[in-house]
């Protein structure tokens, strides 16, 4: 089949990896990859003979935003590759998470736990690179998560579900919080979920029914996400949102109060989580990054810097 032209090879083609930057128009439920981004004189996890072993490199784990509904770990202006062979002093990881309907189902038929995969796969991704990236030259000891828009509260969500074993030594929330009132529901909204179903003959049954329907083999993800795009487009008004919903283990009702009881990932640095907010500069080059840290217990912000960063 004939691949259709895209933004990564029609509109800027350094980005198209000899062909094989195309996560989009295609879809796949074969999506939950990660990329790896490491300098090429990395150091190795052992070294030679008459080689000096060198220090493992510090890693950023990126997660990027996207609303919960759309993203992908190859968004071109968040492909590192330039900054890597710049700086040459670090590594960075995007890992594919399902989002929209694949990642935050709120299906009836679905318990309450298995509601919040998109988030259950980020977690994964974090074990995956402890575990490997040392082959890498990446330093399991040295693991920043970085999130952006909807990854920044994934971040949030994130040192609060794992607050006994975070892996990540610090972190970034850029532009989000899981403080935010649309960071999620307070319970799931099975009607999204339900109206999908009934578009694609699963209609009128009962939860587990209805979730074993949508399941079958005769349903794609394509024609999933056609019914979603189609009414989204015509129908604004009833817009199908899906979104991480309170489930008490990835996602919680209260932060304010968890945080004041110390129910949050305990870090030992400086500042160890990073809240801050972008703003574009006259050259379109440059974004400004304003870098608070965040005490939850003070209750206060305190600027640490502000810094230019190329794009």
């Amino acid at each position: 089949m004939e691949i259709p032209p895209t933004i990564y090879t029609r509109y800027v083609p350094e980005y198209n990896l000899e062909g094989l930057n195309i996560t989009s128009p295609n879809l796949s439920e074969d999506c939950l990859t990660l990329s790896v981004w490491s300098p090429a004189n990395a150091p190795s996890e052992q070294g030679g003979p008459g080689f000096l072993r060198r220090p493992l490199l510090p890693v950023l784990i990126y997660v990027y935003g996207g609303a919960f509904l759309t993203g992908g770990e190859d968004v071109p202006a968040q492909i590192p590759t330039q900054w890597i062979e710049r700086t040459d002093a670090h590594i960075v990881v995007i890992a594919n998470y399902r989002l929209n309907i694949f990642g935050f189902p709120n299906a009836r038929g679905q318990p309450l736990e298995k509601q919040n995969l998109g988030l259950l796969d980020q977690r994964l991704a974090v074990e995956w690179v402890r575990d490997n990236i040392a082959a890498f030259g990446g330093d399991p000891n040295r693991i920043t998560l970085w999130g952006q828009s909807a990854g920044a509260i994934s971040v949030g969500f994130y040192q609060y579900a794992h607050a006994e074993d975070p892996i990540a030594k610090a972190f970034i929330m850029d532009s989000g919080s899981e403080l935010l009132p649309i960071a999620f529901a307070p319970k799931p909204a099975f009607s999204n979920f339900t109206f999908v179903a009934s578009q694609l003959g699963c209609g009128n049954l009962s939860a587990e029914a209805e979730l074993a329907c949508m399941k079958g083999t005769n349903i794609t993800a394509k024609m999933v996400e056609d019914v979603i795009q189609d009414h989204n487009q015509n129908h604004f008004e009833s817009f199908l949102f899906f979104r991480p919903v309170v489930d008490g283990i990835n996602v919680f009702a209260d932060y304010v109060a968890k945080a004041r009881a110390g129910e949050i990932a305990k870090l030992v640095s400086q500042y160890p989580t990073c809240f801050s907010f972008q703003k574009r500069m006259t050259s379109t080059k440059y974004f400004l990054l304003t870098c608070y840290s965040f005490d939850y217990s003070q209750r206060f912000l305190e600027p640490t810097k502000m810094m230019a960063a190329p794009l």
